[in-house]
């Protein structure tokens, strides 16, 4: 798999992860996940909570949840955050284009665990 690729793979996966998050389920087993570390990556932890997310993302495409599968999904995000690191230094995260879609995923991120609050306390 080319770099471009694994990527691409590892943004797809980790966007596929945020949207998934729940703000509220996080802040309530904060502290139980703090120091669960499935890997670290130039000082940037991967949490166990967040692979864990992924691997049962992945199994509803059909992927076993495996040694095999959870090494590649560490290698696509730790080569996600490598190529983020190098992005940050270089000033990439300073462009306007790159300042707006960081806005409009903090916004769809939001939106999305609202709804999720909303439906949660409606029912």
């Amino acid at each position: 798999m080319s770099i471009k690729s694994r990527v691409v793979l590892g943004s797809a996966i980790a966007l596929f992860a945020l949207s998934a998050c729940n703000d509220k389920d996080k802040a309530a087993s904060a502290s139980a996940e703090k120091d669960a570390v499935a890997a670290t990556v130039n000082g940037a932890p991967i949490g166990k909570k967040q692979l864990d997310q992924i691997m049962l993302q992945q199994a509803a495409q059909g992927l076993p949840d495996n040694a095999e599968t959870r090494k590649m999904v560490i290698d696509n995000l730790a080569m996600q955050i490598i190529v983020a690191q190098e992005a940050v230094n270089k000033g990439i995260d300073k462009t306007p284009e790159v300042k707006e879609q960081l806005e409009m995923t903090r916004r769809s991120i939001l939106a999305n665990s609202y709804v999720k609050d909303y439906m949660k306390n409606a029912a």
